[in-house]
């Protein structure tokens, strides 16, 4: 349990994000919907990689 402890930090964080639309429990490398990538208003899925990339979800 204590493994999965980062992982949920970092969904909170990214939760916040302005881009952020929700998380997908059927895609594991890439459960996260993001509108910024996507050049529309369609989410497209990333990976926390390319969430931790944009920075989007960090305060300003």
């Amino acid at each position: 349990m204590q493994n999965s402890l980062p992982l949920i930090a970092a969904l909170e964080q990214i939760a916040r994000c302005k881009y952020f639309t929700g998380i997908s429990e059927h895609a594991p490398r890439t459960p996260i919907h993001c509108i910024k990538y996507a050049g529309s208003q369609v989410p497209i899925s990333v990976n926390l990689a390319a969430c931790h990339t944009c920075g989007e979800y960090k305060p300003s």
